[in-house]
């Protein structure tokens, strides 16, 4: 992953390094940065975040691969979650490099042999989110470039996934409060479903994955738009504001 990203950057030049500032007088600067923190209330994030930070201030080197994480945490969360707050720090870390002009490939651990990487299947959501991004800027970039293959046969893998228990009273109390509309845009269910009753879906503001309760104050009713809009918008901190002053 990280090779493959180091070589693209080399080679297309999407960021400006500065080569006076070395890894050594950078790093602790980083490492101070208010971005790679968590806020409370978030007990996962908090603890990769952590365990990604000292690992980056004891060794230099963001670990590819999150052995030890795995080890220290396992018991508790899935792996699922524990690369999805794992891939959030490289995300921060990369940015915080390219507003401070250092090169964050220094310190990226390259495990991986790039051509073995390209081919690799991809299981991880937020790998699968940020490999599209790039294909789309890529295919802007060079229209002419022919549709992919696809693949025929998509290799599968089994795991094991947390889930959590949800009140169903509370679920029924909140799609009767919204009256088949959304709590958030006010606009009507998009449809009807078979049993007659308006379509939304049950959000918690703060997700029960984050250590949110499932409670009436904590969970809303929404149209399917505001409920991805919510997930993965741009402004979705600001709108989940918006719902709790509601």
């Amino acid at each position: 992953m990280w090779t493959q990203e180091h070589a693209h950057l080399r080679l297309s030049g999407d960021i400006s390094i500065n080569p006076m500032k070395t890894k050594n007088e950078s790093l602790p600067d980083i490492l101070r940065h208010p971005e790679l923190h968590t806020r409370q209330g978030s007990p996962l994030g908090h603890k990769v975040f952590n365990f990604m930070r000292s690992h980056l201030q004891k060794t230099g080197y963001i670990p590819a691969k999150n052995d030890g994480l795995f080890d220290n945490l396992g018991q508790q969360y899935d792996r699922q979650q524990l690369r999805g707050r794992a891939a959030k720090f490289r995300r921060k870390f990369r940015k915080v490099c390219r507003e401070k002009g250092y090169d964050y490939t220094l310190y990226l651990e390259k495990k991986y042999d790039l051509d073995e990487k390209q081919t690799a299947p991809i299981f991880n959501f937020d790998e699968i989110e940020q490999k599209t991004s790039e294909a789309i800027k890529n295919f802007r970039k060079k229209p002419d470039l022919p549709p992919p293959a696809g693949t025929l046969q998509p290799q599968q893998r089994k795991q094991s996934v947390i889930q959590y228990a949800r009140d169903p009273e509370i679920r029924a109390w909140v799609l009767e409060r919204a009256g088949g509309r959304c709590e958030l845009c006010s606009n009507k269910a998009p449809f009807v479903k078979e049993d007659g009753a308006p379509f939304l879906e049950v959000h918690h503001i703060t997700q029960l994955s984050h250590g949110g309760p499932d409670t009436l104050e904590n969970t809303v009713a929404l149209c399917p738009n505001c409920h991805r809009h919510l997930h993965y918008g741009k402004d979705r901190k600001k709108k989940a504001r918006q719902l709790r002053t509601i």
